[in-house]
C-alpha cells in the first residue's frame, strides 16, 4: 500500500513505499512531487512497480472539491448549495491529471482551491 500525505509546510506531496526489483532487491522510494501532474507522473511508476493500493485521507473545514474513490475507481464532486456534484470521474490517475488541468485552466475559485488544498480527500 502507498500511502500519500500532503506536506503543508513544503507544499509537496509524499508517497513512501517499498519495492522489489527484478532481482529481488528491495528498494525504498520516496518521491516528494509538487503538482497534481507529477503527483500522477508518481503514481503511474508506483503501479508499475506492482503497488495497486492507495491511501490518501485529506479533510479541510470548508472543502470546494472532493476526491473519493481507490486507485481503479475514483470520483471528483464539487459543492453547489451543499450538495456535491459529479465534476469527473476515473481512474485515480485520470482525476489527479483532471485536478491539475483544473489549477491551470479552472475558473479562479476552483484554481485557488486546487493551489491551496481546499480539497476533501478520501482514498482507500
Amino acid at each position: 500500500m502507498v500511502t500519500i500525505t500532503y506536506l503543508t509546510g513544503e507544499k509537496r506531496f509524499s508517497l513512501v513505499y517499498n519495492y522489489t526489483t527484478k532481482r529481488k532487491a528491495v528498494r525504498s522510494a520516496n518521491p516528494k512531487p509538487k503538482t497534481f501532474r507529477s503527483l500522477a507522473t508518481q503514481v503511474i511508476r508506483a503501479q508499475g512497480r506492482g503497488k495497486t493500493t492507495f491511501s490518501w485521507q485529506h479533510t479541510t473545514d470548508n472543502p470546494v472539491l472532493s476526491l473519493e474513490g481507490n486507485a481503479a475507481e475514483a470520483y471528483l464532486y464539487r459543492y453547489e448549495n451543499g450538495n456535491p456534484l459529479t465534476v469527473t470521474s476515473g481512474s485515480l490517475l485520470q482525476v489527479l491529471q483532471y485536478l491539475f488541468m483544473l489549477s491551470k485552466n479552472g475558473t479562479e475559485y476552483h484554481r485557488n482551491a486546487v493551489k491551496t488544498l481546499q480539497i476533501n480527500i478520501n482514498i482507500a
